[in-house]
């Protein structure tokens, strides 16, 4: 079981190719690392950067999911606003 765990953040203003200005679930930061123990019972520590622009008004948000290692299927995911 992979666990993946990412820092998303919301209302960027870019312009972008394709013609939009406002970007949203803009990946900032993503980690993964494979589950040890039990699937009842595990620790999971990852380490993740924050954008150089945290707390100046962006909405933060962290996305952390499960992922079956032999089927690449997500089995689970949480979504935490963090700012």
């Amino acid at each position: 079981m992979n666990i993946w765990s990412l820092v998303l953040e919301d209302s960027i203003e870019f312009p972008g190719s394709n013609g939009e200005r406002i970007h949203m679930q803009v990946m900032r930061d993503m980690t993964q690392s494979q589950a040890s123990g039990t699937l009842v019972n595990f620790n999971v520590s990852h380490h993740l950067k924050k954008p150089d622009m945290y707390g100046n008004g962006a909405p933060m948000t962290l996305l952390v999911f499960l992922q079956d290692t032999a089927t690449q299927r997500v089995i689970q995911s949480r979504k935490q606003i963090i700012f």
